[in-house]
């Protein structure tokens, strides 16, 4: 369930879009997490980055044993490396299922959205849903 939880927390303190090498685009990686600043939340919390941020809101639904904490975040930021990988992965076929559907009005599954590449134009006509 852990990895559960770093998944949701990925999504919900996604950095949206950055300055990647001069030019302004979305995080995609891991490493945009630890380069994105952070601010303070509701309760006055604020930490370093988003990836810290991520990680120690991990803590609000677990607990760890006294000593393992240093091995337990080591293990919990290699595995947002892959799951937020997998998050825009997920995000891109996503897109492709609403943009047939709510633009050319056709139904498709996961399996063939997955070999479909959109424009950047059609990607963008694609509403967001919250």
């Amino acid at each position: 369930m852990a990895n559960g939880i770093l998944g949701l927390l990925c999504k919900r303190h996604y950095p949206g879009a950055m300055d990647i090498a001069g030019v302004r685009q979305p995080a995609s990686s891991w490493e945009h997490y630890i380069a994105a600043p952070d601010g303070p939340d509701e309760e006055g919390r604020a930490f370093d980055n988003k990836a810290h941020r991520v990680l120690n809101e991990l803590w609000d639904f677990y607990r760890c044993e006294e000593g393992m904490m240093p091995r337990a975040m080591q293990v919990a930021s290699r595995a947002c490396y892959k799951l937020v990988a997998d998050m825009l992965y997920e995000a891109r076929i996503q897109a492709v299922i609403d943009y047939k559907a709510r633009i050319e009005k056709v139904r498709i599954y996961k399996g063939p959205a997955r070999d479909i590449r959109l424009t950047q134009e059609q990607y963008l006509r694609v509403k967001i849903q919250s």
